[in-house]
């Protein structure tokens, strides 16, 4: 397996930003803490494959607008699941290594899928807060693959959480590494992408604007611009959707 490595300057970042808050989230890492038990699993109807994909780089979206009034505008590696004229913007900040992520992910994601994505209600954008040096470079792994990838690859890493974050030999990134090249254009593409210093420190710039906004926990949703924290059932989601609309 091909060495994977972030520059020093990102990782020095990564530790300054997550020292001054260390116990308000490092608990909900599965490198540190425990998750909350699970919802009953829905039923899924709607492929994540089928929902319109809009990368905010080739759209030309960069900037103020279209992020639901939360204040960060859409970035450049922003991925925007659904209808972009959704009339509601849900944004999710989360890390990989977050059991409650992965129950979110894993119980409600597709509810949200079904209910409010495919129906045109939502748009939804997926954002890295990363608890941890492993959250950080499967955060940049997502960020290498093809927009029309991400949110699968993000699907498969939380559906694979409990086989990965357990590995007998710590090898935490083999699995995360090995799905994400099944999705890469090519691996050489990927790897170089990997090694990017300036995707790195963007990811890291846009996780401090986020404590910015108030997050200091995962997972963190913004129903277009109000503040939303923990692990909530869908029939939250869809009455805070719906009072936002």
């Amino acid at each position: 397996m091909k060495k994977m490595t972030v520059s020093l300057a990102a990782a020095a970042l990564l530790v300054v930003v997550s020292a001054g808050a260390a116990s308000a989230f490092f608990h909900k890492s599965l490198f540190g803490g425990s998750q909350d038990e699970t919802n009953e699993a829905p039923t899924s109807t709607t492929a994540i494959a089928d929902l319109p994909v809009t990368s905010a780089s080739a759209a030309g979206l960069v900037g103020p607008g279209n992020d639901g009034n939360l204040g960060t505008g859409l970035y450049d590696f922003d991925v925007i699941l659904g209808n972009m004229d959704a009339p509601v913007t849900i944004t999710e900040y989360a890390s990989f290594t977050c059991g409650h992520c992965q129950n979110f992910h894993t119980t409600q994601f597709q509810d949200i899928v079904d209910r409010l994505i495919a129906t045109g209600k939502v748009k939804f954008i997926y954002r890295d807060f990363p608890l941890d040096r492993f959250a950080f470079q499967i955060s940049i792994m997502n960020r290498c693959l093809p927009a029309e990838k991400q949110a699968l690859f993000t699907k498969a890493i939380y559906e694979k959480q409990p086989e990965w974050i357990n590995d007998a030999n710590k090898d935490y990134l083999k699995i995360p590494r090995e799905i994400a090249l099944t999705m890469a254009t090519s691996q050489a593409e990927f790897d170089a992408c990997f090694q990017n210093k300036e995707l790195q420190d963007k990811l890291l710039r846009a996780r401090q604007e986020a404590e910015g906004l108030g997050v200091n926990s995962t997972p963190t949703l913004f129903i277009n611009n109000r503040h939303y924290r923990g692990d909530r059932s869908i029939g939250d989601i869809t009455r805070l959707v719906n009072q936002s609309n």
